[in-house]
């Protein structure tokens, strides 16, 4: 058994390494650079979001990214929107998984975290 784990071991490496949530991170920063800034329209988040599924993440990928955008320091939402954001994206990756249209499904998360950062604004 010790010869196929070892055998298996390259592999483990070269999947984690390209699934490293820092790699996907610093390829994704233009997205948030976007979120973060605070003139943004509803319009520009779009076209983020359009131009990262063009790049080739699917819908998972992209929700897991938002996730960590979430819960991490940089994000200065309210716990509170932080909650509705994160249930958000849970309801999202349901509806994915059940088959549904993933733009649709980004658009819907992105247009709440839009309107939370719009509501921390005028606050």
């Amino acid at each position: 058994m010790s010869e196929r784990s070892e055998a298996s071991e390259p592999f483990r490496e070269k999947e984690q390494s390209l699934t490293h949530p820092s790699l996907k991170m610093r390829r994704s920063g233009k997205f948030f650079e976007r979120i973060k800034v605070t003139g943004a329209n509803f319009s520009q988040m779009q076209q983020a979001l359009e131009d990262l599924m063009c790049e080739g993440y699917p819908g998972v990928a992209i929700l897991g990214m938002l996730s960590r955008f979430i819960l991490s320091d940089e994000c200065t939402l309210t716990d509170i929107s932080k909650a509705q954001v994160s249930i958000k994206i849970s309801e999202c990756d349901k509806c994915l998984v059940d088959g549904a249209d993933e733009l649709l499904q980004l658009l819907d998360v992105v247009a709440l975290l839009f309107s939370c950062l719009k509501l921390k604004l005028k606050t």
